[in-house]
């Protein structure tokens, strides 16, 4: 049986006035990272033996059974995270050019994670409260190679709350556009989801990056 599919690109951003999160997993390396009340928590493993926590002062090496503090601990977490981003921002392009998606946003907090210089503010446009962008791999229950087909779900909230889930692979299956006002309880309405891009203004050109993929795509319909 192949292991390809361990090695697919899969990553959750979620951003909103109060919380910023995000894990990868990638060929090589699994991140996940949160940030509440302005205390972040980072957690990296790798395929050759990285095993640490970080919490902003203290680094605990779970593979060499060490604790490290203050600024030493950030001097040794960032020349992990500068040997992860090279790596993973690379997988992140390579993405974007198979399947035109937007990754500006996504790449942005994964380089201000890496120098431990996050903001939430950098996250959210203006007027905007909720960002969410899932990329995700489902495994074909029809292959024996275990195929996958990845999915992008982008959830965006100013005002209304909009969310869409884009089928990358798949031709046979329709991409959905779906319209909340409480980003709970989504219904289908193209002609809703229409006029939030159309009313979408941004001067920010990673969120205009999100609107014109969407647009894009809703036009394909």
């Amino acid at each position: 049986m192949s292991n390809n599919w361990i090695k697919d690109l899969s990553f959750l951003l979620e951003c909103s006035d109060k919380e910023l999160k995000l894990n990868i997993n990638a060929s090589k390396y699994v991140l996940n990272f949160q940030l509440i009340n302005n205390k972040y928590n980072i957690s990296l493993f790798s395929s050759d033996g990285v095993r640490i926590s970080f919490d902003g002062n203290r680094l605990f090496d779970m593979h060499n059974l060490k604790i490290i503090k203050g600024d030493n601990a950030k001097n040794y977490i960032i020349g992990l995270l500068n040997d992860f981003r090279e790596n993973v921002i690379k997988e992140i392009k390579e993405l974007g050019i198979k399947y035109g998606v937007p990754i500006k946003l996504v790449e942005e907090i994964l380089k201000a994670i890496c120098e431990l210089n996050v903001n939430i503010s950098n996250c959210l446009d203006f007027n905007t409260n909720l960002i969410s962008i899932n990329l995700t791999n489902d495994f074909s229950k029809q292959s024996s190679q275990f195929d996958v087909k990845k999915k992008l779900e982008i959830i965006l909230s100013r005002d209304n709350c909009i969310k869409a889930i884009i089928n990358l692979d798949s031709l046979s299956e329709s991409d959905m556009f779906l319209i909340s006002t409480d980003c709970k309880n989504f219904k289908d309405d193209l002609e809703n989801f229409a006029k939030f891009l159309y009313n979408y203004r941004s001067f920010n050109e990673k969120y205009s990056e999100l609107i014109d993929y969407l647009s894009k795509r809703l036009g394909n319909i």
